[in-house]
């Protein structure tokens, strides 16, 4: 599914993956995720995000790399990772919070341009 991101997620619960894409950013792949949950897997707000693995070969696209991710997964020991650039595993955030950023990716991406 491919929404205001421009990113594809894929994949199903409790686990779904976003395809890896050269220049998108930790915003652009929690939106992405956040936009997914929300619309194909009727998930809450509150619900959480947690990055599972990152950059791995796609389990459902071909020759494609992906960031998976876990929903209602594990609160992480610490919650200040959204300060950190890049997916990393164990990154987690709200599904509220993660469809907010799809604003600042897209706002990154306008300045780029």
């Amino acid at each position: 599914m491919v929404g205001r991101s421009e990113l594809e997620a894929v994949g199903s619960y409790p686990d779904f993956e976003v395809l890896t894409r050269a220049g998108a950013g930790k915003a652009d792949y929690f939106c992405a995720a956040g936009e997914f949950a929300k619309r194909w897997l009727k998930a809450r707000n509150a619900d959480r995000l947690v990055v599972i693995s990152v950059r791995d070969p796609s389990r459902f696209r071909a020759n494609r790399l992906a960031v998976a991710f876990g929903l209602n997964g594990e609160e992480p020991a610490q919650a200040d990772y959204l300060r950190v650039g890049g997916p990393r595993v164990g990154q987690a955030a709200s599904v509220g919070h993660s469809i907010a950023l799809c604003d600042a990716a897209r706002a990154s991406r306008v300045l780029e341009n």
